[in-house]
């Protein structure tokens, strides 16, 4: 849209902002993350249209109908009824409070999954935030969240726009091969390590304006 040289751009995935002592250790159930029935999907915000919290419960409902006995939680907002056993609402929670905080991130050793069918997301905190926990999320190539989620790393990427049904199979493709869920998990804690947490974001920042600077003090000046 800028007509920016891409090779003058640099892109670095918006990290986690959950407190070191939460999610600086590697947690053991990682390894031990199995997929199975009932099937526990999680999707964390708050703009019931923007997140596609929609598209969310009409997922949680097709696998139902499907004979994939599912459950759905919805964190963030608490205000929408909506008719389903299938789903649940609760929060938001205050991460500055530790009771909160820990309810929070048990959500996401809770889920099998984070599914965040948003129809517009610049990057999107929780993607990282499930990292952190091992926990894959499935989403769509729309705006940043093919660099939040790395497909196939930590993840699935749908195409932009994907319906309901297109979920639905990468789900169910995942609990009919346990194994490939497993080293999902794996990989997935292995990313957050690498790229979704702030200490290694935050040094990257760095390198690339320290680089910045540099060149611009070596371009030679006009006139």
């Amino acid at each position: 849209d800028y007509k920016v040289d891409s090779e003058r751009i640099e892109v670095v995935p918006l990290a986690a902002t959950l407190p070191k002592s939460v999610t600086s250790k590697k947690d053991s159930l990682v390894s031990l993350k199995t997929i199975g029935l009932p099937i526990y999907l999680l999707l964390v915000g708050r703009v019931y249209e923007r997140k596609g919290i929609d598209i969310a419960i009409q997922i949680v409902e097709q696998l139902n109908d499907l004979g994939f006995t599912a459950e759905l939680i919805v964190c963030g907002i608490n205000d929408r009824h909506v008719e389903s056993p299938y789903v649940k609402f609760v929060g938001p929670y205050k991460k500055s409070d530790p009771k909160q905080l820990l309810e929070y991130i048990n959500l996401y050793k809770w889920a099998h999954l984070l599914i965040h069918p948003a129809r517009f997301e610049a990057g999107g905190t929780v993607l990282s935030e499930a990292a952190a926990f091992g926990t894959p999320s499935i989403t769509n190539n729309t705006g940043g969240l093919a660099t939040s989620v790395e497909d196939g790393v930590s993840g699935i990427v749908l195409s932009k726009g994907s319906p309901p049904e297109d979920y639905v199979k990468a789900i169910i493709d995942l609990v009919n091969d346990p194994e490939r869920y497993q080293r999902l998990c794996q990989t997935t804690r292995e990313r957050y390590e690498k790229e979704l947490n702030w200490e290694v974001a935050g040094k990257r920042l760095v390198e690339i304006l320290e680089e910045a600077v540099r060149k611009h003090q070596t371009r030679p000046i006009k006139g």
